[in-house]
């Protein structure tokens, strides 16, 4: 993945790690040769198609959970806007005021 990973811990990264598993998964990202990638900031992380052009307007779909059930409902929303071709963005870290 195109990411910087530095020493975060394994807390920290259980997002970023449930979004490379559907990746993988949907047989889309980089471990499995397609052409998906993750770029991880400081406090969001984006999924998008590699050489997918910026659109200049669209839709915005803002899917919302508490901390506890994020994993779960990053993995369905994750894994839905992969098969439709949808890129998206999360937050890094499911922590509150982070």
């Amino acid at each position: 993945m195109d990411s910087a990973r530095g020493s975060r811990e394994p807390a920290e990264r259980l997002l970023v790690e449930i979004v490379e598993a559907v990746l993988a998964r949907t047989g889309v990202g980089p471990a499995t040769g397609g052409s998906w990638r993750l770029r991880e900031g400081e406090f969001w992380c984006h999924v998008s198609p590699s050489g997918e052009a910026g659109r200049p307007q669209g839709w915005k779909l803002h899917v919302a959970a508490v901390p506890l059930a994020a994993p779960l409902v990053l993995a369905r929303a994750a894994e839905i806007l992969v098969r439709h071709g949808c890129r998206f963005k999360f937050r890094r870290d499911r922590r509150p005021g982070r």
